[in-house]
């Protein structure tokens, strides 16, 4: 998969990505011209990007169309998935807002709870319709969730937050992360070091594949193998191992922080 902004990809360049077998390429709309535009800072963005997703379709390119959710974005999403949904998009992938990067300019934008859960209920209906297949990113709760809401079986469904079990990122200047959320928390550098060895050596991710030592509700609940809690937004709050505070199961297992 190519992950990109889209503003490049024209008939050329996908006829080559479709040669190197590239299998789905994910481009962002963050909503409305005007609120995508904004987001990315590049007047006239959302027109390139949303070009590139027809360019991609009609040459027979797989597309995951990316969003962010957040308060301004929240009333364009179940529409944009729609219309996307309906021209042939195959895949979405909506991350809830996690606070770090430039994204700590939208501190109080994160969407509720309650909010999520129609929202969820809104993907579902979608799945169903046109069998597309979504992924929910920095709200790995969804799927203890939706286990519970919707009966389905745990065997069916992969740990949802992945970072030191499963995903690294590897920052431009050469630093290893446990995802690209933990900005901060570095393992080591490719630069002096081998991959692997990083990998074994490194203290945080043996801390994190290890969720049933986390603290507070996210430590004693019954899904925290699967689930484990968005380790970015327990980072924000301080503590790697800490709870994460917009899981949407909270409330139903009585546990407080």
């Amino acid at each position: 998969m190519l992950s990109c902004n889209g503003t490049l990809l024209n008939r050329d360049v996908v006829a080559e990505l479709k040669k190197c077998g590239t299998w789905f390429v994910a481009i962002p709309i963050y909503g409305s011209q005007q609120l995508h535009d904004a987001i990315t800072g590049v007047c006239g963005s959302y027109e390139l990007a949303a070009k590139a997703i027809k360019t991609c379709i009609d040459e027979g390119l797989n597309v995951c169309v990316k969003t962010l959710v957040f308060s301004r974005s929240y009333a364009y999403i179940p529409d944009l998935l729609r219309r996307y949904a309906e021209v042939g998009v195959k895949a979405f992938y909506l991350c809830d807002l996690i606070e770090v990067g430039r994204a700590h300019l939208l501190k109080g934008n994160r969407i509720t709870s309650e909010q999520w859960k129609l929202l969820i209920e809104r993907l579902v209906e979608l799945v169903k319709e046109y069998g597309v297949e979504v992924d929910i990113g920095g709200l790995p709760s969804a799927v203890p969730y939706i286990i519970k809401r919707f009966n389905v079986s745990n065997k069916l469904i992969s740990p949802s937050c992945p970072a030191g079990r499963g995903l690294l990122a590897i920052s431009p200047s050469g630093k290893v992360l446990p995802c690209n959320f933990l900005l901060d928390v570095e393992l080591g550098d490719v630069k002096s070091a081998k991959l692997v060895d990083v990998i074994e050596s490194s203290d945080a991710l043996k801390k994190l594949r290890s969720p049933q030592m986390f603290k507070g509700p996210c430590g004693r609940c019954e899904f925290n193998e699967l689930c484990g809690g968005c380790r970015a937004k327990a980072y924000v709050l301080g503590d790697l191992e800490g709870y994460d505070p917009s899981c949407l199961i909270l409330d139903e297992n009585s546990f407080s922080p």
